[in-house]
Parts: structure tokens; C-alpha cells; sequence
């Protein structure tokens, strides 16, 4: 899987099961397709906190702007916090930047 973007491999292996489009939609309330995915930056290339990322595929990644960023991360917090993930100080810095976004 080879991606195009600022996120470390570290960070993209945290999707490798759940590696289909996280933009809501039809299926389980998600897109769910696998065509052309690639890790998405909600806020642009603001931060490369694990928290900004998402598994977009082509359609909904050339369309983000249609998608509400509130809902993106939470979907990603959602996902990290049921992996386990361990937040880091560039994680804490990022929710606090956009900490209205996730009430």
C-alpha cells in the first residue's frame, strides 16, 4: 500500500484492517468502498497528527469539501480509541486546536 502523503507508515498501518472509505454513507453508515483509498488530511496539511487522518477512497477524497469535518474526526478518534492507540503530545496539541469540533 503506498500512499501519497505526510503520514509515517506507522500511522497508515493503524487503518490496515479497517482500510476502506470512512466517509458516511450507504453501508454501516460508511461508504465503504476500497477503490483508490488513501489516507485524507480533515484539516488539510495542518498537522500530521494521527487524528487528522482518515481512509478516503478517490471519489470522496476529490470531493472532501461536501464532508463535515466534525463527523470525520470523531469517526477517527472513534476508531484509534477502539484500537487502543496511544496518543501523542502533536495528538494532544491537535484536539486542542479543534477541540469544538469534537463536542
Amino acid at each position: 500500500m503506498k500512499l501519497r502523503n505526510d503520514f509515517s507508515d506507522e500511522q497508515k498501518a493503524l487503518w490496515v484492517f479497517d482500510y476502506w472509505c470512512h466517509a458516511p454513507g450507504k453501508k454501516d453508515g460508511y461508504c465503504k468502498s476500497n477503490e483508490g483509498v488513501s489516507i485524507h488530511h480533515i484539516f488539510h496539511r495542518d498537522s500530521n497528527s494521527t487524528l487528522n487522518g482518515i481512509p478516503l477512497c478517490f471519489n470522496h477524497h476529490t470531493n472532501y469539501t461536501f464532508l463535515n469535518k466534525s463527523e470525520l474526526l470523531k469517526i477517527v478518534i472513534k476508531h484509534l480509541l477502539k484500537i487502543n492507540y496511544q496518543f501523542n503530545e502533536e495528538d494532544i496539541k491537535f484536539y486542542k486546536k479543534y477541540e469544538q469540533y469534537y463536542e
